[in-house]
């Protein structure tokens, strides 16, 4: 069967994203898939050991190491471990002979004489896997970060996906990174822009943020928040500039029904309540029919939005919506032709 071997130039490059978005296609397409974490670096100490990619993949591509425990946890003594490529290629060995496509979440690093690069290499080749980067666009991205890689990966390597490109920077990338790095032998297999949908937390993120009080453990809870809205208008005025905006949240103060109907009335993802002010019954009545989650703050206004200034530490990748939308980034922006066979 097909291995697929994801490393990144750097942590935070989109592997996990990239994994997610091609499974779905494998499998909205009737293949069988599975996707696999079996190694990673040991988390900050203010992490939880636990890996959340690893319960993300399992959620929703279940396989037969689902009970073993994936990823293992290296550090630098252990990376010296010469059997450890072997121990990880007979481990993912059952689950390649029952899965048409195996998707391996490898280690980040694509540098000569870094041992973690080095041991990411030897994982790949001791699955007989194919090789894709991912590296995050930055103004500072030359071809420094990528002229080992092929001494590193060798013919295994299909190529680079350059992710998260601004969109004010297309011009450069194409006429000027691509061709710097296809000058290094190394195909761009695509690249993908900078997307509002996958920088955005959902509603249950930021009640976590804001320790707010959920109305509801609906699935709703898991919805994408593109933008939040607030203000002071009344109700006609309200629907039109909320109207402005999709997927949203509002915030509003709890003793404020003719704004939170103006919200409910437009395309709202969910009502952030402030003050500690549960809403009237009419209100709770028209969220339940629209679906709209409810959630409720102490705060003052002002302070909840304060607060949602720092949510970017909340924000994870591990969304349906999110897996959703990256199949559609792939499928856009990158030649499958090259990564499929």
């Amino acid at each position: 069967m097909s291995v697929l071997y994801i490393t990144g130039s750097k942590s935070g490059a989109g592997k996990t994203a990239f994994a997610t978005g091609l499974a779905k296609i494998l499998a909205d397409s009737g293949h069988s898939v599975a996707i696999i974490k079996p190694i990673k670096l040991p988390p900050p100490e203010n992490q939880s050991a636990n890996d959340a990619d690893t319960q993300f993949f399992l959620k929703h591509f279940n396989h037969e190491a689902s009970n073993q425990i994936y990823p293992l946890i290296v550090n630098q003594e252990s990376i010296k471990n010469k059997s450890l490529p072997k121990e990880i290629a007979k481990a993912i060995a059952p689950i390649d002979r029952n899965n048409e496509f195996v998707l391996v979440e490898g280690l980040d690093g694509i540098t000569l004489n870094d041992p973690i690069s080095e041991l990411s290499a030897e994982i790949a080749a001791e699955l007989n896997a194919q090789i894709i980067i991912m590296t995050q666009y930055e103004s500072s991205l030359v071809e420094l970060d990528v002229k080992d890689a092929t001494q590193l990966f060798g013919s295994s390597l299909l190529g680079i996906i350059v992710n998260r490109v601004w969109r004010n920077r297309n011009h450069w990338v194409t006429y000027d990174l691509i061709p710097t790095i296809e000058r290094q032998s190394i195909r761009v297999i695509g690249v993908i822009p900078e997307d509002r949908r996958m920088l955005a937390p959902s509603v249950n993120n930021i009640a976590t943020h804001l320790s707010g009080k959920l109305l509801t453990s609906r699935p709703e809870i898991e919805r994408p928040v593109d933008y939040i809205m607030t203000g002071g208008w009344y109700l006609d005025q309200g629907a039109y500039v909320l109207s402005r905006r999709n997927n949203k949240a509002v915030v509003v103060r709890g003793d404020r029904p003719d704004l939170q109907m103006a919200a409910l009335t437009t395309s709202t993802s969910c009502l952030i309540l402030t003050e500690g002010k549960n809403p009237i019954q009419y209100i709770t009545y028209h969220a339940e029919q629209e679906q709209i989650p409810i959630l409720i703050t102490e705060d003052s206004t002002l302070a909840t939005m304060e607060q949602l200034n720092t949510l970017d530490n909340q924000v994870t990748i591990h969304n349906d919506w999110k897996a959703t939308r990256f199949a559609e980034l792939i499928k856009d922006c990158c030649s499958l032709n090259l990564i499929l066979p």
